[in-house]
Order: C-alpha cells, then sequence, then structure tokens
C-alpha cells in the first residue's frame, strides 16, 4: 500500500494470509522442543494455567534444568517451571502452585479422575475389588444412584429458575464433591468389608454412609 495521502486504495491482498495457525515445534527437531510441546500444566489455577499454556504454545517456555526450592517447606521438589510450591504443600495448602493463592485448581490429577465418568467408575471398581460381589454391586448401585440424584436436582433447579418456582436458589453440591464422598465412602467399605478381614458375613447396609460413626444407616441415607 502507498504511503502517500489520498492513495488508501490497495490492489493486491495481504503478504501474510495466515492460512494455518503457527507452531513454534514445526521446524525443530530437537528433543527438548518436543518435551516442551508435549508439557501439561498441573496444580494451578485456571488463571496461571493459562499463563504456563501461552509460553509452551508460543516457544517461551523454559523448563527447569534441577529441582526448585519449594517457598513453604524450602525443599528442592519442584519441578514444574514457573510454581514456587512442589506438590505435596500444594495438596496441604489447597492453594495454586504458581500465585499462591486460595483458588479452585483446575488441572490436579485428583480433578481430572473425578471428572472423568469412565476413569472414576473404574478407579472405585478397582478399589472394590475385595469385597464380596454381593456388597460390590450394592455399592456401585448407591454410587450410580447418588449421581442421577444430583442430576435430578440440577434439572428441576434449572426448571424452577425457568418458572420463577421456590428452590432456584437452593445450593446444590458440585459433582467433585460427591465424587469426593464416594472415594472415601468406598475406602471405609475396603476397609470394613474386604475379604482379608474375613467379613463376609457382613452387609453392606452396616456401612457408615455418612461418616458419623453410626452403624446402623440404610442405602437410602447415601
Amino acid at each position: 500500500m502507498s504511503t502517500r495521502r489520498g492513495e488508501n486504495n490497495r490492489n493486491r491482498p495481504q503478504k501474510h494470509q495466515n492460512n494455518f495457525a503457527w507452531k513454534f515445534d514445526k521446524f525443530k527437531t530437537d528433543p527438548k522442543t518436543k518435551v516442551v510441546a508435549d508439557i501439561v500444566v498441573q496444580n494451578c489455577c485456571a488463571k496461571c494455567t493459562g499463563v504456563i499454556e501461552w509460553k509452551i504454545k508460543y516457544g517461551k517456555y523454559k523448563p527447569l534444568t534441577q529441582p526448585g526450592k519449594c517457598t513453604n517447606c524450602s525443599e528442592k521438589r519442584v519441578k514444574s517451571a514457573y510454581q514456587v510450591l512442589c506438590i505435596p504443600c500444594v495438596n496441604l495448602l489447597e492453594v495454586c502452585a504458581k500465585c499462591r493463592q486460595k483458588e479452585d485448581i483446575v488441572n490436579t490429577r485428583e480433578h481430572q479422575l473425578l471428572l472423568d465418568t469412565e476413569l472414576f467408575h473404574n478407579e472405585i471398581k478397582k478399589e472394590l475389588l475385595t469385597l464380596p460381589e454381593r456388597k460390590r454391586r450394592s455399592f456401585l448401585r448407591l454410587v450410580e444412584r447418588s449421581e442421577n440424584d444430583l442430576y435430578k436436582a440440577i434439572k428441576e433447579q434449572e426448571r424452577a429458575e425457568r418458572e420463577g418456582l421456590p428452590g432456584a436458589d437452593r445450593e446444590l453440591p458440585t459433582l467433585i464433591e460427591i465424587r469426593r464422598d464416594i472415594k472415601e465412602k468406598a475406602r471405609v467399605a475396603k476397609e470394613k468389608f474386604g475379604r482379608a478381614q474375613g467379613s463376609d458375613d457382613l452387609d453392606l447396609d452396616d456401612l457408615d454412609l455418612n461418616g458419623d460413626g453410626d452403624d446402623d444407616l440404610s442405602e437410602d441415607e447415601f
């Protein structure tokens, strides 16, 4: 395009057409580039995850050559660049590993497991392998019922909100909270009813499903 005054029309198309997204590793074949491209950000909040993923996408990410020092425990076990907390301290403090803010950590392995229905159910089945078949099936029915009840409650709340009915502002547990509770109950069931403990004569109805020490609960209170 001419820079002379009055000549604002251009007959040719722009030089760079941007026909495909830019990839920093397109013409690089060294191992470090491939390692950086495959990095998955973990233990960070949504904002910090986006910042680090931008660095990875545009080739600005610089991995650590040796473990960094954790700002909480002072141990040299921080293995991810741009993070200041090690994984045990992240689990202990329940904060973002980069900004140390009490934000919702969106990409821990636990979150990925709890949000993936197939992985979660497979994990629960592995946890219950030592239970007798009848007790294991009963527990899995309780798991399915608890998740279905949550989905029904969400749909009812959405309908109440659309139609202006009472109950639209009722606070519901999240799917992650429900599945964390199920994991804890599966652990308790394994300890109480596992075959290794010789408890084949026990019934799943005896399990303390609310974790309050009362063993006289029914399946409906799951």
